[in-house]
């Protein structure tokens, strides 16, 4: 789950949807607005004067990794991973 004010990113298990724990929280570029997770890497789109794509390692949902930003150049509007 992004929060587009705090510019963070939460990880929730919700292996029980009764009761969904808060994994952990990591800060990201500013503005989060869309994610997709495709295996172990979560792709995070970016507006608010950053604009762009981070990619992070969540193999660990408990401390979750950045290993990069792609600037777009304007407001990513979706995020899609097709192939590796």
């Amino acid at each position: 789950m992004s929060n587009n004010v705090s510019s963070t990113l939460s990880v929730v298990d919700i292996s029980n949807p009764f009761a969904p724990k808060q994994v952990s929280t990591t800060s990201v570029s500013a503005s989060p607005t869309y994610l997709y997770v495709s295996g172990r890497y979560l792709y995070l789109s970016h507006t608010g004067g950053a604009d762009g794509l981070d990619i992070l390692d969540i193999s660990n949902p408990a401390a979750p990794v950045l290993i990069g930003t792609v600037p777009t150049g304007a407001s990513p509007q979706f995020v899609q991973v097709v192939g590796r």
